[in-house]
């Protein structure tokens, strides 16, 4: 990244450069695995999870899921300070809502499913 970027700022305090007008070091292209990552995730609601739903809304649960998981993992290789708790991101930490909300969902959407078919029969 140039100088002056979040990157060499951030490796000039921790040391890693001799000043923050320094190019960075390398860092990982975590946009590129975001971007990978969400285009994975949309090929796999598509033409795994849509195919299949057995409820209204379990395309969104499972990309409610899926999204968090692939951010967290992404977040482990960033570096840079953007605040957080308990040792992870804010990201991470919304992720882990997020997650908790879509296996709520999909549970109570699959629950109401299963008493519409009780009824019908």
């Amino acid at each position: 990244f140039p100088p002056k970027s979040p990157a060499s700022e951030a490796q000039a305090k921790l040391g890693d450069l001799p000043s923050p007008h320094a190019f960075s070091l390398p860092v990982h292209p975590t946009q590129v695995y975001e971007s990978a990552f969400s285009l994975a995730i949309a090929a796999f609601c598509l033409y795994v999870v849509l195919p299949r739903k057995r409820y209204d809304g379990q395309v969104f649960a499972a990309f409610m899921v899926l999204y968090p998981v692939a951010r967290f993992l992404v977040e482990i290789l960033r570096r840079d300070a953007r605040g957080g708790a308990l040792g992870l991101s804010t990201s991470q930490l919304i992720g882990l809502g997020l997650v908790a909300a879509a296996i709520a969902v999909h549970k109570l959407r699959s629950r109401a499913r299963a008493d519409v078919a009780a009824k019908a029969t």
